[in-house]
């Protein structure tokens, strides 16, 4: 937990309670958190949950633009680069690896309780924020997209009752320009609104080792607009609307070399020998390759609109209702092999549209019980093409080969739930807590891939037994024709959640927490050249153990939370592989692992010693296995039995330690000075525990300095993230014939003006 002010609640009313006014005992001490994790606003210590929260000025001085970075200030929560762009977020040890724009994250993102069911709708979500609320473990009751790993619920600044501005400019190593900014204020007497809007140009971090030629510039432009109303003091509503457009470049892979696979290596060196002997990209964050003359970029471009209303019907009883409705279309190229031989060139074009309602009633009796009652539904609709030009692959070569195919996913999803939550005062200190959640879900799927030149056309036709015209699909179905295959996946869960927590005072709570959870399950897209590649993974459960405490201490100087899990997994989804019988070849496939379990602790630390001086130390300690039989391909497609090891991005070790000092110069200015330390130990990038699949553990250095004023109109700051220019990676890739990493930001400097009106 980090130290912050008090907040207002995600509708612009005030978040104070009776506690939260309490003032701290000690000019030191650390100000209260209120928080709305539990769909209300509360002090973050009367919270029987493991939350971090984050304000807006930690997130700026942490350099955290978007969820990819929440690992900076967040112990337990792992980014990864996917293949081709989806973001894949991890949270104690449990995520979904899958590329695919229809992949369903193990932890879901939320604005203002709105929720962004897929990974590449969250890019441009940590526009003009307030705070920031991670909550760890199953998050299948209170919130409408059921996650398995945990929630990131961020919170958006409100609507101000007086003008206010303010304008952040930065200026970056590698030529990048950054412009934040937003205007708020009363528009009636009843009426308040806010715009704010986000610019990042340049950056272009990556550079050829074999040609003179750099990549990586960003262009991202997004806005949005709230509009707060309150025409009674009984109801208000907000509307928020925002879009966003990013035509940034693609990263492109660190080229480590051939695949291992003997097989394949030996087909490689036979069919294009200098691919097999293409140098090796150097240790180097910056050092990359992709083909020559191409627009490795993407152009994506999001719309949202949300409508969210509250009438208070009496002073116990209150309706919510929120609607949304959300936008997402991308076409962008990605090289997929880390040369410039046009190996794995993959292009996704696909487009994703989310409608989402939830009405829900939330009242209180005698003071000693609060309860929730709600319903959601949601409606989906994604599509994606993804074509492979693989011309110099060995599926492309000889000629005549696989040298452009083409697979397409159109999936409609619809999900319904009821859900309902009570808590109640058992004896003065000791509170129950119960929940749960009915949902139906419900996905179809109709894909296929096809053959995009003669080429493919003949390569497929004979090993799929049909003349296969150019543009026609190549997927064989189970009735042994070929054409689009068309499948459904059609299931329900009851989710719940029990708990106690002890007040023993205000400064101490102990609680105890039991959660079963479930995932729903998907559909990949694939390269299928069988049915069998487009089956689904069934949805994933987890019956979760917690228990921790939340300790304040030295009046207030001191915050030491601390917990214990226990999760115990049913079909964990991974992506793996089958056995294609057209082929007879291993095809990458979305498969469930029986039994897996996770088990470890965490803790927070906050120190305060003087006012001027804050500390925080984060940690959080995994361990993964899987306990069942589990024979399905490693990294590099052998066939192994996987009993007893571990789950993919599950590194047992990541901590944060962070200081900010504050010293004042004179009455008009203070001293600003940040160090930040984060650590990560290693993992494995898939299946199987491959040296060739090991993200290395990293240890990475922030500092920054500066100067503020005293009123906190003007911020000067000077700033270096990754000082030490430590070399690591996010992930590995396999595509087709070659391995590569995606490797982390190279040391980064610049300079930050804030003004505020």
């Amino acid at each position: 937990m980090s130290a912050g002010q008090q907040v207002a609640s995600p509708d612009g009313s005030s978040a104070d309670t009776a506690s939260a006014r309490q003032q701290p005992v000690s000019a030191s001490a650390i100000a209260d958190i209120v928080v709305t994790a539990q769909k209300r606003a509360e002090r973050i210590n009367d919270v029987p949950l493991s939350i971090t929260a984050n304000s807006a000025p930690e997130l700026k001085a942490a350099g955290v633009s978007s969820p990819d970075d929440l690992g900076k200030l967040v112990p337990g929560f792992v980014y990864a680069k996917s293949a081709y762009g989806v973001p894949v977020y991890t949270l104690r040890g449990i995520g979904f690896y899958d590329y695919g724009l229809a992949a369903l994250p193990a932890v879901t993102v939320y604005v203002d309780e709105v929720p962004l069911p897929y990974g590449q709708l969250t890019a441009f979500s940590l526009l003009d924020v307030q705070r920031v609320e991670t909550l760890k473990g199953p998050q299948g009751t209170l919130y409408g997209v059921g996650s398995t790993a945990g929630a990131i619920n961020i919170i958006a600044a409100s609507p101000t009752p007086s003008l206010a501005a303010g304008l952040d400019l930065t200026y970056a190593r590698f030529n990048q320009v950054t412009v934040d900014g937003f205007i708020s204020g009363p528009l009636t007497s009843t009426l308040q609104g806010r715009f704010a809007f986000h610019t990042e140009n340049g950056g272009a971090w990556q550079r050829s080792y074999t040609r003179k030629d750099r990549l990586g510039d960003k262009r991202i432009t997004s806005g949005r607009l709230l509009l707060d109303w309150a025409p009674t003091s009984a109801f208000s509503a907000r509307l928020n609307v925002n879009a966003g457009i990013d035509r940034s470049d693609t990263q492109a892979l660190q080229y480590e070399g051939p695949t291992t696979l003997p097989s394949t290596n030996a087909t490689l060196l036979r069919l294009n020998p200098s691919l097999y002997n293409y140098p090796r990209a150097p240790e180097n964050n910056r050092a990359a390759d992709w083909d020559v003359n191409y627009p490795f970029r993407s152009d994506n471009h999001n719309f949202q609109a949300a409508l969210t209303a509250n009438y208070d019907i009496n002073a116990d009883l209150t309706l919510k209702s929120i609607t949304s409705f959300n936008r997402f279309t991308t076409t962008s190229s990605v090289d997929g092999d880390g040369t410039n031989q046009q190996d794995a060139t993959i292009l996704v074009d696909g487009k994703i549209r989310v409608f989402f309602q939830e009405l829900r009633l939330s009242g209180t009796y005698d003071n000693g019980l609060r309860w929730i009652i709600g319903a959601n539904f949601q409606d989906d609709k994604v599509d994606q093409r993804q074509d492979g030009f693989l011309t110099r692959s060995t599926q492309g070569l000889p000629v005549p080969g696989a040298t452009h195919n083409a697979s397409f996913s159109f999936q409609n999803a619809q999900s319904k739930a009821v859900y309902a939550n009570v808590e109640f005062s058992v004896v003065d200190g000791l509170t129950a807590q119960g929940g749960v959640r009915y949902t139906k879900s419900d996905r179809d799927l109709k894909g296929c891939s096809t053959a995009q030149d003669q080429n493919t056309a003949n390569f497929f036709g004979p090993r799929v037994g049909a003349v296969i015209p150019v543009g026609g699909c190549y997927t064989r179905r189970p009735d042994g024709t070929v054409g689009f295959y068309t499948t459904s996946l059609n299931q329900d869960n009851v989710s719940w959640r029990a708990g106690l927590d002890w007040k023993v005072n205000r400064d101490v709570m102990l609680y105890a927490n039991v959660s079963h959870g479930y995932k729903q399950g998907g559909f990949p897209i694939v390269g299928a050249s069988s049915y069998l590649s487009l089956q689904p993974a069934v949805q994933e459960d987890v019956l979760a153990y917690e228990t921790g405490a939340k300790l304040t201490l030295l009046d207030g100087a001191v915050q030491f939370n601390t917990a214990a899990f226990y999760n115990d997994y049913t079909n964990k989804q991974v992506r793996g592989r089958v056995i294609d019988p057209a082929t007879n070849a291993q095809a990458s496939a979305l498969v469930n692992v029986p039994k897996s379990k996770i088990y470890g602790g965490e803790l927070q630390l906050t120190l305060r010693p003087v006012q001027q001086l804050t500390l925080n130390a984060d940690a959080t300690y995994i361990k993964t296995k899987i306990t069942s039989s589990f024979l399905n391909f490693d990294f590099i497609a052998q066939r192994v039995q996987m009993k007893g090891q571990v789950l993919p991005f599950s590194p047992k070790l990541t901590f944060n330690v962070r200081a900010d000092y504050q010293p004042p110069i004179n009455s008009d200015w203070n001293a600003v000075f940040g160090v930040a330390v984060k650590h990560q130990s290693s993992s494995f990038g898939g299946l199987g525990e491959l040296a060739v699949a090991r993200n290395k553990a990293f240890t990475t250095l922030d500092l920054r300095a500066g100067v503020k004023s005293a009123d906190d109109r003007w911020n000067i700051s000077v700033f270096g993230r990754n000082v030490t220019n430590t070399y690591y990676w996010t992930a590995p890739a396999l595509i087709i014939d070659t391995l590569g990493r995606y490797a982390g930001a190279p040391a980064t400097y610049g300079v930050t003006v804030s003004f505020r009106y």
